[in-house]
């Protein structure tokens, strides 16, 4: 049985297109809030962060307690810049542990995200919030609205294609395809510094469960599919949708 072509260059180089155009945008609306809040407001790093480090000898009250009250043997203080702009400070601690009666000490190491005095604060990813809002709810709506089409897709010249177009399936399709995404930032929103310091000092069985579950999805969502080629991905699948050329229009 022949199955219809992927397209995936042409899929990747879309996303890759729509991905910069809204990446400029919500760097555009997330300035006047980070600029104003440089200690919680902090960008998407996109991995072009540059980081400016120096050792400090003293640690605030709340690193102290981040650290469980044990001894920081080393605190490394970090600020990050993403091309050009200041995108926060961060404290990386190395804190020497020993039980009561027991010789074996451990050395933890993690990293909090402080401000500009080296207390603890939790930072507000807006930009974030933003990119979620527009692959989850505004690109949906596009597509909706032009035949399965982004910018990236016109520009690359293909499109989903739904047997019943409309804003519900389109939205039901995209939260299907981030769906391992989803759930790796739910789960990372569930874990605190103290918590997860916690784990990687008590247990470490379930943090590996959760994070080889996730693998899975992710394998089975993703990249499963590029192996064993089936004509539609999962979630296109689950959606009646095919991602096919714009010339193809008139074919099934």
């Amino acid at each position: 049985m022949l199955y219809p072509p992927r397209y995936f260059c042409r899929r990747l180089a879309s996303f890759f297109v729509d991905y910069v155009i809204v990446l400029l945008v919500t760097t555009i609306l997330t300035l006047p809030f980070a600029l104003e809040n440089t200690d919680n407001v902090r960008f998407t790093s996109g991995g072009l962060n540059f980081t400016k480090c120096f050792t400090s000898n003293t640690a605030q009250q709340s690193l102290m307690d981040v650290s469980g009250g044990e001894r920081i043997d080393r605190l490394l203080i970090c600020d990050k810049l993403i091309l050009g702009l200041y995108n926060g400070r961060w404290a990386t601690l190395e804190a020497t542990t020993s039980k009561p009666g027991d010789n074996l000490r451990t050395t933890r190491r993690m990293s909090v995200a402080v401000n500009i005095n080296g207390d603890v604060v939790r930072p507000i990813y807006l930009q974030d919030w933003l990119i979620a809002v527009a692959f989850l709810l505004l690109i949906p709506s596009v597509m909706a609205r032009f035949s399965g089409m982004t910018p990236g897709r016109r520009l690359l010249k293909v499109r989903v294609k739904v047997k019943e177009p409309s804003f519900q399936r389109m939205i039901a399709r995209e939260w299907m395809n981030w769906a391992p995404v989803i759930l790796v930032a739910l789960a990372a929103y569930q874990l605190s510094p103290a918590t997860l310091f916690d784990a990687l000092n008590y247990n470490l069985l379930w943090l590996f469960v959760l994070l080889g579950a996730l693998g899975v999805v992710a394998a089975a969502w993703w990249v499963l599919p590029l192996f064993v080629w089936r004509g539609r991905m999962p979630y296109d699948r689950i959606c009646d949708a095919r991602v096919v050329r714009t010339r193809e229009e008139g074919q099934a």
